[in-house]
C-alpha cells in the first residue's frame, strides 16, 4: 500500500508539472509532452492492474484488516480518477495539436462550471492558440454570459460588468496554451441554466464555448 500511495503522489506531482508546462510556465506544448503523457498512462494502467491484484488477494484472505482493505480501495479509486483525467487531457491536447481549432487559430476547451454555494461559481477552462499565429502572444480577455433563472424570471448576466473591481481576472495573455480559473457570483437562490465563455480581442469574438448546467 505504501508503494501505491507513493505512485499516487508521484503521479499527482507529474500532472502538476505537466499542467504548468501546458499553462505557459514553460511555453509551448510539443509532441514530446504528448508522447510522455501516453507513456505515463501506460505505466499508470500497469500500476492499477497490480493494485487490483493486491486488493483481490487481500479480500481472499478473509478481509484480515478491513481498514487496510478500505484504504487500498480508496487508493485504487484515486488512481482510476487520475487515469481518467490524464486520458481526457491527452485527448484535448492531441486534438488541439492536430489543428482542431477555429479559423482564428484560437480555441476554448475543457470548460467547467462548478457550484461553490451561496450563488458563487468557479469556472475552469483551457485556451489554445495554434496555426500561423501560435508564435505571437495573444492579448485579450474572456467574457462569461450566464443564463440565470430566479423564480419565474430568466435573465442573461455578463461577467465582467463595467466597474467590476475583479475585471483584471478576465484579462488573458498567452502564446500556446493557458489554463484559466476564476469565480463569479449570482444572486443567492438563482439557478444557472447555461454559461457561454467568449475569447475577445479588439472587440471581436475569436472563440467561444458553452456548457449546460
Amino acid at each position: 500500500m505504501v508503494a501505491i500511495a507513493g505512485a499516487s503522489l508521484a503521479l499527482a506531482g507529474w500532472i502538476y508539472d505537466a499542467g504548468q508546462r501546458f499553462a505557459g510556465f514553460h511555453q509551448g506544448a510539443s509532441e514530446h509532452e504528448i508522447t510522455e503523457m501516453r507513456e505515463r498512462i501506460t505505466q499508470l494502467e500497469s500500476e492499477l492492474e497490480s493494485a487490483r491484484k493486491v486488493a483481490n488477494a487481500s479480500e481472499s484472505r478473509l478481509r484480515i484488516e478491513s481498514t487496510s482493505q478500505e484504504q487500498l480501495t480508496a487508493q485504487i479509486r484515486t488512481l482510476e480518477e487520475e487515469n481518467t483525467h490524464l486520458k481526457s487531457d491527452l485527448a484535448t491536447f492531441e486534438s488541439l495539436a492536430g489543428g482542431q481549432v477555429g479559423n482564428s487559430g484560437l480555441a476554448i476547451s475543457r470548460l467547467q462550471i462548478l457550484p461553490l454555494g451561496d450563488g458563487q461559481y468557479r469556472y475552469r477552462l483551457l485556451l489554445a492558440q495554434t496555426g500561423e499565429k501560435k508564435d505571437k502572444e495573444f492579448n485579450g480577455m474572456i467574457q462569461l454570459f450566464a443564463t440565470v433563472q430566479q423564480g419565474a424570471e430568466t435573465a442573461m448576466m455578463q461577467f465582467p460588468v463595467a466597474g467590476d473591481p475583479a475585471a483584471s481576472q478576465y484579462q488573458v495573455s498567452f502564446r500556446y496554451f493557458r489554463r484559466l480559473e476564476g469565480t463569479f457570483k449570482v444572486a443567492s437562490g438563482a439557478r444557472i441554466q447555461r454559461v457561454e465563455v467568449r475569447l475577445i480581442q479588439d472587440g471581436a469574438v475569436k472563440a467561444s464555448q458553452s456548457v449546460m448546467l
